[in-house]
Order: structure tokens, then C-alpha cells, then sequence
């Protein structure tokens, strides 16, 4: 059941399975409609909801439908963008297709962050 105020944490794994290192990574996510973003302890920005791949870093950014940039308390806050510092290396050995980032390694990470239903 979903009610007005209740918070909903979505979790993005992501995993290369291919043969080559993958520059310039960026995830993006849409913020789901009819929530907000959350704060606090989840909030996209908070490091303790950051588990890239080994060795890299994320700057996080909060973007409306046009691309500008914004703040997480702004309403018209759409999107969410993780840049990272370095390269996704390529498949470490595990099984392709099965994304294995549950905890992070040289191919594999994850990034968390809260919202909450309107």
C-alpha cells in the first residue's frame, strides 16, 4: 500500500559485463512521478548511499525535465545524475548477465537514494 508521506528507497546496480572498460560513465535515473525527493541519511547526495566500482567517486547532480541543474528541495527536480571519477573496468570474472554488485568490485557498484509518495 502506498499513502502520502511514505518513503520508497530505490537502489541502482549496475555491472560490466563486456569486454572493454567503460569511459565516461554516468547513470541516470528519473525520479519516480508523484514523489519527491527524500533527504537526510538517503538523500541522492549522501556518500553512505555511494558504492561504485573500486577506485572511483560520484558527483551527484539534480536536474529538472530541461536539464538545469537544481536542487534536491526544488520542485521541479526530475532527474538525478551519478558522474563518475574513473572507468568501469570490464566483466571481473563473474557471471555475465547476473549483475553481481551487491557489494562493489573492479566492474560493479550501486547508488541508493529516498523518496518520498506525495
Amino acid at each position: 500500500d502506498t499513502v502520502p508521506g511514505a518513503t520508497m528507497t530505490i537502489i541502482l546496480r549496475y555491472d560490466n559485463d563486456g569486454g572493454d572498460t567503460a569511459l565516461n560513465f554516468e547513470l541516470n535515473a528519473k525520479i519516480p512521478l508523484n514523489t519527491i525527493l527524500g533527504s537526510g541519511p538517503d538523500s541522492p547526495s549522501a556518500i553512505a548511499n555511494l558504492a561504485p566500482h573500486t577506485g572511483a567517486t560520484a558527483t551527484v547532480t539534480i536536474h529538472d525535465d530541461s536539464g538545469n541543474v537544481v536542487t534536491d528541495t526544488d520542485p521541479n527536480a526530475k532527474r538525478i545524475k551519478w558522474t563518475f571519477s574513473i572507468g568501469v573496468q570490464s566483466n571481473n570474472g563473474d557471471a555475465v548477465g547476473v549483475v553481481d554488485a551487491a557489494v562493489t568490485d573492479v566492474d560493479a557498484g550501486f547508488v541508493k537514494y529516498k523518496v518520498y509518495i506525495k
